[in-house]
């Protein structure tokens, strides 16, 4: 992307907050232990963890004409609340991304898998 928009790639990375679920076991025993990811497709952690971001598993636009895309925000809080968590899960987890977008935002969506790339993962209370 940095080739094709002729810039230096720092200024097209982003780091970005993307807040999500877990269905499989508590992430900080998963994490302390060997860490083996659960095959339950509904657990979007350890489908991060293990592939990556991926477009077929995000949740669908609200709006049925518009394809849905990778969301990220600058602000942790933001992209929590977006998570869609379950008020009965503890802990609540995210992921920091690096997010390639030639302009930088609040909030961004991609299209491109390879465009969201997972650095850390955050569990926390």
């Amino acid at each position: 992307m940095s080739k094709k928009c002729e810039v230096d790639p720092q200024t097209i990375t982003h780091s970005m907050f993307h807040g999500t679920t877990y269905r499989c076991r508590d992430p900080i025993t998963m994490l302390e232990t060997e860490a083996e990811f659960c095959e339950n497709e509904e657990c979007a952690m350890c489908g991060i963890l293990r592939e990556g971001n991926k477009k077929r598993k995000t949740r669908n636009s609200w709006l049925w004409w518009k394809k849905s895309g990778i969301w990220s925000s600058n602000d942790p809080g933001h992209s929590l609340a977006h998570s869609l968590k379950r008020p009965d899960q503890h802990p609540y987890i995210m992921f920091v991304l690096d997010v390639l977008s030639p302009l930088p935002g609040y909030t961004l969506e991609v299209f491109d898998e390879a465009a969201t790339i997972p650095k850390y993962l955050i569990v926390f209370e």
